[in-house]
């Protein structure tokens, strides 16, 4: 190009170049979401925005959005195309993962253009302002966060609003009535809240229902004919609620069902639901509905079925055989009921049996009994009725004990190696268990059984939620407990009752044994938070567990028991972990296999590693910190797990606790740590 050519060329460049910038410059957010945005700042203690630049224009400062669905997102999204491109309005404000504390904003009722609010996992308080009625917003997002008051009634005027979730917060009262309005409405999530009443009769017009989540909540009355009416609705989440049966016959009209969770639901019996038509169901979770009959066959010609749990009912009569062509079935759960016939012989071919996690256990069977409780992923505790000196005795009801009683006394460190804590030695518990289990120990003095999918690490210390102002620390952790079939505890809460996170509570109880046999199960029912931090289950925790003979002083008064149960035991103690609950959660595995860190430091620098209270590092960077956990590199053994000294990459120095962990679900790891020194 030639001389002139090049300076038209660059002088056409320039004069491109200023009015793109005088384009940008005469876009500008209206000084009235300006002083909402300063004001949202201000309610939630959120120090980072730039007021210094226009928010619309130099999105680098104001939008900080990931894919990646761990981290922090805050983003401030505008649309700049009003008044011929000249005049911007925020559309979209999600800040989540943030750990941002204070009160809901009522100044979020000025961004009259908003049609997302996402402020999920936060610390946030608060009621919901009712001010916010006003928006045209399409996705309205408080989880987990600690939010408390009533629903308000005037967001039954949002007519634009297809998506509220409100999962994981401190709600009470009931559902106003008014939220019946929303005809737009597609998913509407209020599990773990202590909500009240009964469902609203207005629900009927929700026909556009899509999502329906209650789990864990106070919500009473039986569950209503009028679901016939969410003709789209592909998932009911009803766990662990105080609602009643039956389950109305009218559920045979939701044919696009894919995901149906029901449980505890107090009242008569009741056949089992009409769910034929159903036919694209991935998920069926009925558990404990006083289901009484038999498995319907057509179950198993559910091609897509992957999780079906009818456990603790009161089912009769045979596993249907068709079962065997369920080509994706992954958990089988039958626990607890009453049937008979023969153990069907594909359960424990070697095929199925290590595709299929199954748990027929303290059921009647007769015939077919396997050599052993445990066959590949089948657990098959207590499921004879026979007494026959053929079978094993783990596989008989109330696990007789056919030798001599030996022990008086029992020590579990559950999850841990063998440790000695007041002259008593804990025996070692560190066996890697799946979904349906059944395990006997080395020596034969213990056995345990579990069922479910879940995150279970034996602990009486509360050590996967927090108290450090991190959304981690709206968790809820709520079970039950059952000795010889008693249930001793109920919505039992680790940290309520020990009153902190990493805090230890021992619960003491007397109890008899006959036929030398005791029984304790942990039962989830769906209460408590499953998505903080992340969404998944989160079962009863356990540390240990002790059981000696009860003594007595000259007085006759009994002496207590030591760490969590004192009886008499013999040579099987069968723990039945019952923590049964079936979440069929994929979770993502992280990238790289990251860790997931909680920091707790104790310095008061400045450095980017000790402003941050959640982040990630991949497992390379801490097996490299560590040299590869080192053994030389271990400065103790605790409880929960050993802790390493490590040395990471910017030459901070910490301390790296790894707990002891069985979890199934992904590569997550969760590692606490603290800074010893910092070089920064």
């Amino acid at each position: 190009m030639g001389g002139g050519g090049g300076r038209r060329f660059r002088q056409l460049r320039l004069l491109l170049r200023f009015l793109l910038l005088s384009a940008a410059a005469a876009q500008k957010l209206p000084e009235q979401e300006v002083e909402a945005l300063k004001g949202i700042a201000h309610k939630l203690n959120k120090m980072d925005w730039d007021f210094t630049v226009d928010p619309c224009t130099w999105p680098k400062t104001w939008v900080n959005f990931t894919s990646y669905p761990k981290l922090p997102v805050s983003n401030v999204t505008c649309n700049c195309s009003f008044k011929n491109n000249t005049e911007c309005h925020i559309t979209h404000l999600q800040l989540m993962r943030q750990n941002l504390s204070g009160i809901l904003p009522e100044e979020a009722a000025n961004l009259t253009y908003l049609i997302e609010l996402d402020l999920s996992r936060n610390v946030i308080e608060g009621p919901i302002p009712a001010s916010w009625a006003n928006l045209p917003v399409f996705n309205l997002s408080l989880l987990g966060n600690s939010i408390s008051g009533t629903i308000p009634k005037e967001l039954g005027r949002m007519p634009w609003l297809k998506s509220i979730n409100l999962e994981g917060n401190q709600l009470e009262g009931p559902i106003p009535p008014e939220l019946g309005n929303i005809i737009s409405l597609e998913r509407f999530f209020i599990s773990a809240n202590n909500i009240t009443g009964e469902l609203p009769s207005t629900f009927s017009r929700l026909t556009n229902m899509t999502d329906f989540r209650i789990d864990g909540t106070n919500i009473s009355g039986r569950i209503p004919s009028f679901i016939k009416n969410w003709q789209r609705v592909n998932r009911i989440d009803m766990q662990g609620t105080l609602m009643s049966g039956p389950i109305p016959p009218e559920i045979s009209l939701l044919k696009n069902l894919t995901e149906l969770r029901v449980t505890d639901l107090s009242g008569p019996s009741m056949k089992f639901p009409t769910l034929n038509y159903a036919q694209h169901l991935t998920e069926v979770v009925l558990r404990n509905c006083s289901i009484y009959g038999e498995i319907p066959n057509y179950l198993g010609q559910m091609q897509h079925l992957k999780v079906l749990d009818l456990s603790f009912n009161k089912l009769t009569g045979q596993i249907p055989e068709n079962f065997i062509g369920m080509g994706e079935l992954q958990y089988l759960y039958l626990t607890d009921n009453m049937l008979t016939g023969d153990l069907p012989g594909w359960m424990l071919k070697n095929k199925a049996s290590n595709k299929v996690n199954m748990d027929v256990s303290y059921n009647n069977f007769m015939g077919n009994p396997p050599a052993q409780c445990q066959q590949a992923n089948v657990n098959m505790v207590s499921s004879f009725s026979s007494s026959s000196g053929f079978l094993q005795p783990c596989l008989r009801k109330n696990l007789p004990c056919m030798d001599k009683p030996r022990y008086s006394s029992l020590f579990i460190n559950c999850g841990g190696k063998s440790l000695e804590v007041d002259g008593n030695i804990y025996a070692e518990d560190s066996s890697e268990i799946g979904t349906s289990t059944f395990v006997l120990s080395d020596d034969r003095k213990w056995a345990y059984s579990s069922t479910g999918d879940f995150v279970v690490k034996l602990h009486f210390a509360e050590i996967v939620f927090t108290e450090d102002h991190t959304y981690s620390s709206n968790g809820k952790r709520v079970f039950d407990v059952l000795i010889q079939g008693a249930k001793v505890l109920k919505d039992f809460n680790i940290q309520d009752e020990a009153g902190g996170v990493h805090r230890v509570i021992t619960k003491s109880f007397t109890t008899s044994i006959t036929e030398n046999t005791l029984e304790i199960h942990f039962y989830w029912g769906g209460k408590g938070t499953t998505a903080i931090p992340d969404r998944g289950v989160y079962g009863p925790l356990i540390s240990a567990i002790s059981v000696t003979q009860l003594s007595r002083n000259h007085h006759g008064v009994s002496t207590g028991v030591m760490i969590t149960i004192i009886v008499a035991a013999c040579l099987v103690v069968a723990l039945a972990l019952i923590l049964c609950y079936i979440k069929f959660f994929q979770r993502k595995k992280l990238e790289g296999n990251g860790i997931q860190f909680f920091y707790h430091g104790r310095k008061k620098d400045t450095s980017d590693l000790q402003t941050r209270t959640q982040y990630f590092f991949t497992l390379k960077e801490i097996e490299s910190a560590t040299k590869h956990f080192d053994p030389a590199n271990k400065i103790g053994e605790g409880g929960f797990g050993p802790v390493y000294k490590g040395t990471l990459a910017n030459g901070t120095t910490v301390a790296v606790k790894k707990l002891s962990s069985k979890s199934s679900q992904g590569n997550l790891l969760v590692v606490h740590f603290l800074v010893v020194e910092s070089n920064n």
